[in-house]
């Protein structure tokens, strides 16, 4: 029997284990975060830096960098990148890029100087934190014309192998509060913000292939499924399921749409 909520379901993620997060939250998991998570098209790093200039040219400050995913697709483009994230342990799993720099420090407070950093990016870490905080923070540390960019990718549930890995995440994290399952739900407070102007959301098609190996890893570094024990296998035993039913050659494709909402500073 799975154990009652300690959160409410709409509880902001901000607000949920407030013991370890942030600086601890994701280490258990940070190997696999490394490994299974799936990057983001290169048309959506693309549309960040459009009309910027020259990427090298451009220093980014990318908040919740986790392993650096995103970080080092926006440093091969040439971007200076300022890798702000506040737990060690995912640092430690990121692979080096000589353009990244590692900054130990939340989203609302990065420590950065003001007036700093040409474009801000949150990919899949903007609902992890307390949007009016962090967006007062990217208004200081954004230079004059700076650009603000928050990613998802979204599990495209119009297709059936990545429906139903949803179904299964959500039966199997009966803890997470339902924001967890509407997370550019939280991109709102950057529409109503009167410090960003020309707010445009993008949509771009994306998708992973995943063995059965991977497929585990992926689903273990989500942040409230089941560390051990008999709901594990459980887990397991119903992502087999839908594995063998839709793998083809040794892996099943998860889909996603990816959102990129896009805003640039206000000035005057």
């Amino acid at each position: 029997m799975t154990a009652s909520n300690p959160h409410r379901r709409d509880t902001p993620l901000h607000k949920t284990n407030p013991v370890e997060a942030p600086t601890v939250r994701f280490g258990a998991r940070a190997e696999a975060y490394a490994r299974a998570r799936p990057d983001y098209p290169p048309a959506a790093i693309g549309a960040v830096l459009e009309g910027l200039g020259e990427p090298a040219a451009l220093t980014v400050a990318d908040i919740g960098a986790g392993t650096g995913i995103s970080s080092n697709m926006l440093a091969d483009r040439g971007c200076r990148v300022l890798a702000v994230e506040p737990n060690p342990r995912m640092q430690a799993h990121a692979t080096h890029h000589d353009n990244v720099e590692w900054v130990t420090a939340s989203g609302e407070k990065t420590g950065l100087e003001a007036a700093s950093v040409d474009v801000v990016t949150c990919a899949q870490s903007f609902h992890w934190l307390y949007a009016p905080g962090a967006l007062r923070e990217f208004r200081r540390i954004l230079r004059p014309g700076g650009r603000l960019a928050l990613i998802w990718n979204v599990p495209d549930e119009r297709d059936g192998f990545s429906a139903g890995y949803m179904r299964i995440m959500r039966e199997f994290a009966r803890e997470a509060p339902r924001s967890l399952w509407a997370m550019p739900e939280t991109a709102a407070s950057l529409k109503r913000s009167r410090t960003f102007r020309g707010l445009r959301v993008l949509r771009f098609d994306h998708a992973q292939s995943l063995t059965w190996d991977a497929l585990i890893e992926r689903a273990r570094s989500a942040s409230y499924t089941p560390r051990e024990g008999v709901p594990l296998e459980q887990m397991h035993a119903a992502l087999r399921v839908l594995f063998d039913t839709h793998a083809q050659g040794g892996a099943a494709s998860l889909r996603y749409v990816t959102e990129a909402h896009i805003a640039d500073l206000r000035t005057g």
